[in-house]
């Protein structure tokens, strides 16, 4: 009986997150309301309100779990592709290229790229060889990283107008010249 609850309470957590999701897309963040995610997923206030203490803190519940897979995705794609940056492209922004192009767009959260970029230093950092003293590696990670997501970012605003592979040996090449310099 435990477990159907656990289930139960998961599909409506998912279910007030999906809504969030289509309320922002829709709306934008002025839009976003505890009234309008209610009427989207279809839950009472009081259910909402056992999940999140608002619209804000359901939102950030999403991009918070989307940067968790991101993070497990791109330890992932390092660990199998043996630090292979377009294989990282492929598996995490193609993946999840459906809400990363609004969030990592004009109508996203501007410290959504800065959360990114932590998670991925923080998840892959360590592993790649960057050739550089110590001291310097977290400004050559930083550079190159920001570098790779406003790329990204434009890929994303041009209607992803590259293939994932063109993208990710994109994304190689400059990160390549970047610790090569």
């Amino acid at each position: 009986m435990a477990k159907k609850n656990l289930e139960k309470r998961a599909a409506t957590r998912k279910r007030i997150m999906d809504a969030c999701w289509d309320v922002y897309v829709e709306k934008g963040a002025s839009g976003l309301t505890v009234k309008e995610i209610i009427t989207r997923a279809k839950v009472h206030r009081s259910t909402f309100y056992e999940y999140f203490d608002s619209a804000q803190d359901a939102f950030d519940a999403l991009e918070d779990e989307l940067i968790a897979l991101i993070q497990a995705e791109a330890l992932l794609a390092m660990k199998n592709d043996a630090n292979d940056p377009a294989s990282l492209v492929r598996h995490v922004y193609v993946e999840h290229q459906e809400r990363l192009s609004v969030l990592l767009g004009s109508q996203g959260d501007p410290s959504f790229s800065r959360r990114i970029a932590d998670a991925i230093i923080c998840s892959v950092g360590g592993s790649l060889d960057l050739g550089e003293p110590d001291d310097q590696v977290p400004y050559v990670l930083e550079f190159a990283l920001v570098g790779a997501l406003s790329a990204i970012t434009l890929w994303y605003e041009r209607g992803c107008d590259l293939s994932s592979d063109e993208l990710g040996a994109l994304v190689a090449r400059m990160l390549r010249a970047v610790t090569a310099s």
